[in-house]
């Protein structure tokens, strides 16, 4: 009996060859690079936009292992000279997990995992199971620049359609006003959950539903433009209901119930529409490549192992390297308090209405100035040592809380001064508005841009010992003159 059951499991492994070596590879990756890993599932959990991750590993080893018998006629033939990309990508993770770009960190990871995939199993079988492989890229929290873009087309839409109806509405940025009651478009109602839910299972339908790849690509296209008319859509009838209603109808809890009901009806739609042009299994069959007419031995499993070996190296030259930097952590007691910067003098006692969520600074500075011109307010949040969680680049700083917070960002543009841009916010709650600028400052540069923090940031970590950061804004009350706000905080900055 055990050695039936030998027989079979070595025939297993003997028929799948490749379906083995990719289950190690798709497996063997996020565990040697088990920190990057870690940062993605932490987002799965925290952030429901993103929960769909945890089944994306699981998806696609699913849907190569559909295609096992005629992955079985195919036989692994190792490609060298792609590992040389897998080298490269790796070099791109390192240096990305050196300043903590954890977006890049992660698709460069997803990228090892494609580029190993070819190297070993070369490129006839890489390019068949091509569609699961790029799969796997939807398991890295991408979308949260899209919220801005998704939110201004929702709110634009939305008053549209709404005066079409010739309800009177007043529309000022992302707010707007009904003679029932008033309406914002806050960061839940930009559909960008609804998007990617749907485009993630709008892949996987179009893998499995159709042969040719115009059938997929329109269906994928479809899955982007729909959940996007659907979520504008969605947030008119919304309105309208509670318009109708006299607002209590479509608020609170009804109207995230509303919302998902209306989405997976339309939703619901598109894919039962999809259905009638399925592909039968002939048509699959049809585009499968030739089986290969006899075995090669390509001595493919101990090429795996010796380019896993290769490709730990780099988490472990990171793990060296991010040591040295934290040994060598030192920072100052306090951030200096200036008095007065010109004709603005410090105010004696905090009056704080608002303050920027700032994670984990070394040093933390807030201060009121006050001039005939009105009052402006100065938060620092200073970083000496640029580390995993205490960064001045980093989504876990932000000017407002976008799940709860009271305060929400009506509108967001780049601002040219004297020396350098920075990025102008209004920002609002029931009560008020704040005009704020912000920027980071790294090293000797200052620049209100993410990208080119960080770069810096390499640059600096490279070449230099300083790896100190900043996040920096100044803010002001607005009221409906926004040229007398922006000359106030232009007055303070040029001090």
């Amino acid at each position: 009996m055990a050695w039936q059951k030998f027989t079979v499991i070595s025939g297993f492994f003997t028929n799948n060859r490749s379906f083995v070596l990719i289950f190690f590879i798709i497996l063997g990756i996020p565990a040697l690079f088990y920190q990057t890993t870690f940062a993605m599932a932490e987002v799965w959990w925290i952030n429901e936009t993103y929960t769909h991750g945890f089944l994306i590993f699981p998806i696609t080893i699913w849907l190569i292992w559909e295609k096992r018998d005629n992955l079985s006629k195919l036989y692994p033939a190792p490609e060298p000279l792609a590992l040389i990309i897998t080298l490269l990508v790796s070099c791109l993770w390192l240096i990305s997990a050196l300043i903590d770009i954890k977006v890049i960190m992660q698709l460069s990871m997803i990228s090892i995992i494609l580029t190993l995939l070819w190297s070993v199993l070369g490129r006839k079988i890489f390019l068949y199971l091509l569609f699961p492989f790029l799969f796997l890229y939807f398991a890295v929290p991408l979308g949260q620049s899209l919220i801005p873009v998704l939110m201004e087309f929702t709110a634009n839409a939305t008053v549209y359609l709404v005066r079409l109806t010739g309800i009177p509405i007043y529309q000022d940025g992302l707010n707007f006003i009904l003679p029932s009651g008033n309406w914002s478009i806050v960061e839940e109602c930009s559909g960008v959950r609804y998007l990617i839910a749907t485009l993630t299972l709008g892949l996987v339908y179009s893998y499995i539903t159709y042969a040719t790849l115009k059938k997929r690509l329109t269906f994928i296209a479809f899955s982007i433009i729909v959940p996007i008319l659907a979520n504008s859509l969605r947030a008119f009838i919304i309105v309208m209901l509670g318009h109708f209603s006299g607002m209590e109808l479509a608020s609170g809890a009804d109207h995230l119930l509303y919302g998902w009901v209306l989405f997976g009806v339309i939703i619901f739609a598109l894919f039962y529409i999809g259905s009638f042009w399925r592909d039968s299994k002939a048509d699959f069959d049809e585009n499968a490549p030739e089986p290969d007419t006899r075995a090669m031995e390509s001595h493919s499993g101990i090429y795996l192992a010796a380019s896993l070996a290769v490709v730990s190296l780099f988490p472990l030259l990171h793990y060296q390297l991010q040591s040295r930097a934290l040994d060598s952590l030192q920072t100052a007691s306090a951030i200096p308090k200036i008095d007065h910067f010109g004709s603005w003098q410090r105010h004696s006692v905090n009056q704080e209405i608002w303050k920027p969520i700032i994670h984990q600074p070394d040093l933390e500075l807030t201060d009121t100035y006050t001039s005939n011109q009105g009052s402006i307010q100065l938060d620092i949040g200073y970083f000496h040592t640029q580390r995993d969680g205490s960064e001045a680049v980093s989504s876990n700083n932000r000017l407002v809380n976008p799940y709860g917070g009271d305060w929400k960002i009506v509108s967001s543009s780049v601002v040219e001064t004297s020396e350098f841009p920075v990025l102008e916010t209004t920002i609002g709650r029931a009560d008020r508005k704040l005009l704020v600028w912000q920027w980071y400052r790294m090293g000797d540069l200052q620049t209100y841009s993410t990208y080119k923090a960080k770069f810096y940031e390499a640059y600096m970590r490279i070449f230099s010992e300083r790896t100190d950061g900043a996040f920096i804004t100044l803010s002001t009350p607005l009221d409906e003159d926004r040229k007398a706000a922006r000359k106030r905080l232009l007055s303070f900055y040029n001090q």
